[in-house]
């Protein structure tokens, strides 16, 4: 499993950890960034932040259980289910497409972090 550095997903991280009372200190030395290129629209951002606060325990529990590279690689495969077929994020999601991308995180990506054979790495 690979996590990307830049994207819509590390400014998730970046928003939901910092919600959490996060420093910019303490997420700098786990290497969450806030991204200097997102690439989605404000309003599409702010409609994800929303969704992430919603499903704030989840990610909490996928953070505690896990670890912040896990909580990245969740929120990741969340916006990449989320994507248009060219990777775009540019106009709001579709809230049953949102809900969708949530219902596969719970199912498939999940069960996959635990699985002692997970391994995350960065590119």
């Amino acid at each position: 499993m690979q996590i990307n550095y830049f994207g819509t997903h590390a400014a998730l991280a970046h928003f939901v950890l910092s919600e959490w009372g996060y420093s910019e200190e303490e997420l700098n030395s786990v290497h969450i960034y806030v991204p200097l290129i997102i690439l989605c629209s404000s309003e599409t951002l702010e409609q994800f932040q929303q969704s992430v606060l919603e499903h704030q325990e989840l990610l909490h529990s996928v953070l505690v259980n896990h670890g912040v590279n896990h909580l990245l690689y969740t929120l990741q495969e969340l916006i990449t289910h989320c994507e248009d077929s060219t990777s775009c994020l540019w106009d709001t999601v579709d809230a049953e497409k949102l809900q969708q991308a949530w219902d596969r995180v719970e199912s498939e990506i999940l069960p996959a972090l635990a699985e002692p054979t997970c391994v995350i790495s960065f590119h």
